[in-house]
């Protein structure tokens, strides 16, 4: 009798629960650490949670639908990320231009479900990223690629006074060519051999 007094109950209620409100500031802690905007939205589309940096974006929209905060509509985007990733049960990223109060920005939406403990889908985060300058960088290599091309093909150049023939059979100057289709502008100076040849009263001994 003894040992069936000093036998734990198997629900220790008091036990669960801080081990819940561990959990809890645990997730929350992580959650808040993320430097992108992030929100927990529940299946109705209204915002339960977000990080200090979704808050000062958009100011306190707990209890507020989410596409009434970030894009002023009244009703869920045709292409939601978080519609997504309930239909698919899986993780989903989107590109989207998205209006941000420093102005309209190309950004990266992600979305992934959130399950309880059966596995059913009560809600879904969602991380925002602004991605319009890891665009804008992808779009300057891209460039800078295609001059690299440009530069690997076979000039047509005069052997006397070493104009350029451009793919219209238009002879250009050296430097035009190049200011039209690098962006490169030149100097002038003169090296020392021209000097010796052209000028050497002006060349130093």
């Amino acid at each position: 009798m003894n040992d069936q007094k000093n036998v734990k109950p198997k629900h220790d209620l008091p036990a669960m629960l801080a081990e819940m409100a561990e959990i809890k500031a645990r997730s929350e802690a992580i959650i808040a650490v993320i430097d992108e905007p992030l929100v927990i939205i529940d299946k109705t589309y209204k915002i339960t949670y977000q990080n200090d940096i979704a808050q000062e974006l958009w100011g306190d929209n707990i209890g507020n639908f989410c596409y009434e905060t970030a894009l002023n509509k009244i009703a869920s985007c045709r292409e939601c990320a978080v519609t997504r990733a309930w239909e698919t049960g899986a993780v989903v990223k989107f590109e989207k231009s998205m209006p941000l109060p420093r102005g309209a920005k190309a950004v990266e939406i992600i979305a992934s479900p959130i399950r309880d403990e059966k596995g059913r889908i009560t809600g879904a985060i969602q991380i925002i990223r602004d991605i319009t300058e890891s665009q804008q960088k992808a779009r300057e290599l891209e460039k800078a690629l295609a001059q690299v091309r440009k530069l690997s093909a076979v000039l047509p150049i005069c052997s006397h006074c070493k104009d350029i023939r451009n793919a219209e059979g238009t002879w250009l100057k050296l430097e035009a060519y190049f200011l039209k289709h690098f962006e490169v502008s030149f100097s002038h100076g003169i090296c020392a051999n021209c000097m010796n040849k052209h000028f050497p009263e002006l060349a130093q001994d």
